[in-house]
């Protein structure tokens, strides 16, 4: 079982978050889908999930992935997601550039700031965050 600490490191290295605007079919047109994929080594998906089972009570689901070696590990429930995210360190270096994106969009829906927000405010607010994130070797703006 891992502390709240190395499940940060895990899902830095091992994790993908999908942030996704996609049309409705209410009155406000569009909708956020978020989901986070954790994609480790078949030792470690067991430790995984029991770490997430007792220090945050998600139960992710299990999907086995054909021609590899290991299980995905899926989490989409938005309470479950908001937690996995207030552990996530600031500005770590990890295996996918979206989780400063992933983070900032799922603060706007936490706050429901998005029921106020077109659909391309949104997506112009996740850019800005994006873009203002990336830093090159040197400390300069790509």
């Amino acid at each position: 079982m891992y502390t709240k600490g190395q499940l940060a490191g895990i899902l830095l290295t091992t994790a993908t978050p999908k942030l996704k605007i996609t049309p409705a079919k209410t009155r406000s047109g569009w909708t956020v889908r978020h989901s986070i994929e954790i994609r480790a080594p078949l030792r470690m998906t067991d430790g995984i999930e029991r770490s997430l089972g007792s220090l945050f009570n998600i139960e992710p689901k299990r999907q086995q992935q054909r021609g590899y070696h290991r299980d995905m590990l899926i989490i989409g429930k938005q309470a479950d997601i908001i937690a996995i995210c207030n552990i996530m360190p600031v500005g770590a270096p990890a295996k996918s550039n979206a989780w400063h994106r992933f983070i900032t969009g799922i603060k706007i829906v936490e706050n429901r700031e998005h029921l106020d927000m077109s659909r391309e405010e949104f997506g112009e607010r996740l850019n800005e965050t994006n873009t203002s994130s990336r830093k090159t070797g040197n400390g300069t703006n790509d």
